[in-house]
């Protein structure tokens, strides 16, 4: 098992709490927000940027949501993560890899609807090569060659974790990548075992196990995840409200705009004040520690001097 507490507070990491997450979540967090305070109804910024040659995991990492938002319309899940994924990175494999994952869920989520819906004693396991084909049927029309059709297929199909290079110097933000390891992740049966595996390969590892552990648990299910990985969430309890909601939200979307349940409380002004006075008590707590660490040293210094004097 590993455990948050085993965490290795060098320079890059002590900047987290156990059990604290990253930006990768905080991105997730911000769509299932934006969402709610729209009532389900996407906002989006007009964007005019030119092509990059390097296409970066920064969409595909924050849309996996997107696959639970309106899970039954493979139209509107697609719609969405483009949407999502064009605010910010055009380039065309960034919008596969995002609609990739993003109809992986809904398909997955479409499968355990009708399981239940069927009355099954014991429901039928997801169909993992179905999923991964029409996912990439769908995925692949946002590119035009075959050359890249077939790159895009060779990542969704990858069965052996470390022809993916995941810390090749250079590339370990490449979307395909991180989408690569998910759909690798997703063939496995394992939660625990497959994320520490994709973990411990290097590259952006908090990225692509955020895009993995997406997957798996969506196959597997809540129940997969270790325990203390849960329970030990810093924000857990915070999480799980917005959770809630959003969950809640699902249900209202066959209801009129109007008739959905406010969220009033997520209004932008509203975040931009309580984050800043988050941030402003997260400084003042970093400024009496640094002056409590340095009070200690100095009568440390203080004692050995009075010492050596004696």
């Amino acid at each position: 098992m590993l455990l948050y507490s085993q965490k290795v507070n060098d320079v890059h990491r002590e900047r987290w709490k156990d059990g604290d997450w990253t930006d990768d979540t905080d991105h997730v967090v911000v769509i299932m927000q934006s969402l709610l305070y729209n009532k389900g109804e996407a906002a989006y910024e007009v964007w005019e940027k030119s092509r990059n040659r390097f296409a970066p995991n920064g969409a595909v990492m924050r849309t996996s949501v997107l696959g639970l938002h309106q899970w039954y319309d493979l139209e509107a899940v697609v719609k969405n993560a483009l949407a999502i994924c064009k605010c910010t990175h055009y380039d065309p494999r960034c919008q596969a890899s995002s609609v990739a994952v993003s109809v992986a869920v809904a398909l997955m989520l479409q499968h355990t609807s009708k399981e239940k819906a069927s009355g099954n004693k014991s429901p039928r396991p997801v169909d993992v090569t179905a999923v991964i084909k029409q996912a990439y049927d769908l995925a692949c029309q946002a590119l035009t060659t075959k050359e890249e059709k077939e790159e895009l297929w060779w990542y969704m199909n990858c069965t052996k974790l470390k022809t993916l290079k995941l810390d090749e110097q250079d590339k370990i933000g490449f979307t395909y990548k991180c989408m690569g390891s998910a759909f690798w992740a997703f063939k496995q049966k394992d939660f625990q075992k497959a994320l520490i595996k994709v973990l411990m390969a290097g590259g952006d590892a908090d990225t692509n196990t955020a895009v993995a552990g997406a997957l798996l648990a969506c196959k597997l299910g809540v129940s997969a995840i270790p325990d203390p990985w849960l329970d030990g969430l810093v924000h857990k309890e915070w999480l799980d409200g917005y959770i809630n909601r959003f969950l809640h939200l699902q249900e209202e979307m066959t209801l009129p705009i109007e008739q959905r349940t406010p969220s009033n409380d997520l209004d932008l002004k509203l975040l931009l004040d309580a984050d800043k006075e988050r941030h402003m008590k997260k400084e003042e707590e970093r400024k009496r520690k640094y002056e409590e660490k340095l009070k200690a040293l100095e009568e440390e210094k203080a004692k050995k001097e009075a010492s050596t004097a004696s």
